[in-house]
């Protein structure tokens, strides 16, 4: 049992490791080396674009069939997204507004991230930076729609 208890602590004090960017840049050429630095110096960070694109579309287009309304938030979130593309990058493109990002999906994942928003940052496995005004936009925007 304390093996256990020890491996997580060791896991979760490796994964602090690579989130502070104390992970050093590798890779096989100089290009690589600074993605690679780019992404270990990144903390992995929530994005709400997606939840915003789909509840403003979904409020607009209540009664409509769930085929048609999926398609419509999807479209809305395409044109909202802003690009960004990071020095180095071949092929450009996130699936968030930032390196490491993830898009809150509230269409189908909002029955558990409404009881664990508060818990995402200090999680030991998977830890999300959530800035507070994200928070309270989520708590009394999106979720509850």
């Amino acid at each position: 049992m304390s093996q256990t208890v020890t491996q997580k602590k060791t896991g979760g004090a490796l994964g602090l490791d690579i989130r502070s960017g104390k992970v050093a840049k590798t890779g096989s050429t100089k290009r690589i080396q600074e993605l690679n630095g780019l992404l270990h110096a990144t903390r992995p960070s929530i994005d709400i674009q997606r939840a915003r694109a789909f509840t403003k579309v979904y409020r607009e287009t209540e009664g409509e069939p769930e085929l048609l309304r999926r398609y419509k938030a999807s479209a809305e979130m395409y044109r909202s997204f802003k690009p960004v593309i990071y020095d180095h990058e071949r092929l450009a493109g996130w699936a968030a507004g930032k390196i490491r990002g993830a898009q809150i999906c509230l269409d189908t994942h909002a029955h558990w991230i409404g009881d664990d928003l508060d818990a995402l940052e200090t999680r030991m496995y998977d830890p999300f930076v959530v800035p507070d005004e994200y928070k309270k936009e989520l708590k009394e925007v999106h979720i509850p729609y």
